[in-house]
Parts: C-alpha cells; sequence; structure tokens
C-alpha cells in the first residue's frame, strides 16, 4: 500500500498515472483544480508484484487566520489512522509542486509527514512540475534538499518528476 499525499494541485494523481502507464486512470487537472474527492485504490503489478496506490484529496494550503482543521485534513488523518491500525501502509509519497511555499510544506509535514516516518512507514517526497528545470530535473533536489532538512523536513528518498 502506497499512500500519496500533498496539496491539492500537487501532481498526485499525475504521479500515479505515470506510474500506472496510462494517461486519465486517475482523474487530472491541468490547472490544479481539486479532482480527487475520495481516497481512491489503484493496482498496478510491477516486477512480479501488486501494489495499491491510493490517491487521497488534495490538503488545501491553511490560512494562519483560520482556528479550525480544514475538512480535508481531518479526512486524511482518519484514512491515515485506519489504514496504520489495519497495517495497510508501506510508503507514503509526499508529493509537492516544485515552487509552492516552503512554509505549507512545512506545515503538512509537522501534521503528516513526521508522524508518518516515526511511527508507520517510510515516506519520499515527489517534487512535481519540473519540465522546464535544466539541466536536468534532479537539479531542483541539488538546489532545494538541503533547505527541506535544515527546515527539519526528512525524507527516506525522492523523485524530481514533470
Amino acid at each position: 500500500n502506497v499512500i500519496f499525499i500533498g496539496e491539492t494541485g500537487a501532481g498526485k494523481s499525475s504521479v500515479i498515472n505515470l506510474i500506472l502507464g496510462v494517461d486519465n486512470r486517475a482523474a487530472t487537472s491541468r490547472d490544479g483544480a481539486p479532482c480527487t474527492t475520495g481516497f481512491r485504490p489503484y493496482d498496478v503489478a510491477l516486477w512480479g508484484t501488486t501494489y495499491r496506490l491510493w490517491d487521497t484529496p488534495g490538503l488545501h494550503e491553511s490560512s494562519r487566520f483560520t482556528f479550525s482543521v480544514p475538512p480535508s485534513e481531518r479526512a486524511l488523518k482518519k484514512f491515515l489512522r485506519e489504514k496504520y491500525f489495519a497495517g495497510e501502509i508501506d510508503l507514503v509519497v509526499y508529493c509537492s509542486r516544485a515552487g509552492r511555499a516552503l512554509s505549507s510544506m512545512t506545515s503538512a509535514y509537522k501534521t503528516f509527514g513526521k508522524p508518518i516516518r516515526q511511527f508507520a512507514a517510510p515516506l519520499v517526497i515527489a517534487v512535481t512540475h519540473l519540465e522546464g528545470m535544466q539541466p536536468a530535473m534532479d537539479t531542483w533536489w541539488v538546489m532545494n534538499g538541503r533547505k527541506l532538512e535544515n527546515l527539519g523536513l526528512e525524507f527516506d528518498g525522492h523523485a524530481c518528476v514533470t
């Protein structure tokens, strides 16, 4: 069970489609509008093993003036708790769109990433929307990986994708 989490428009569904090898099996949007409204599993066989990829609704960047937990965050916490107690979390992929504010990444990491890494499963980051990165997409990680570590955002691996 591989669970994809991240803000609305971060590219969770697109990364799942990339792994599945098909376009638009998981609904996507060109403008980053919300497409995934529930927790949707997609099974894929790779190298003789079947993996279940979970697409999740996007987290909305919370306002610093909001004192309540957004519904998308509550629903994701409930989903992750259920999967954790059922022993059904093997990997979590945190998707983040290149160019998004590090402050929203830090907030999501503190809420989801850190507890996931400590108690449930490895956590990796997939940085998306890097088609224009030169000389290669992984340049983003070379330029920003240390910044994330300095903010306390630690990952067990990374992927830089279009």
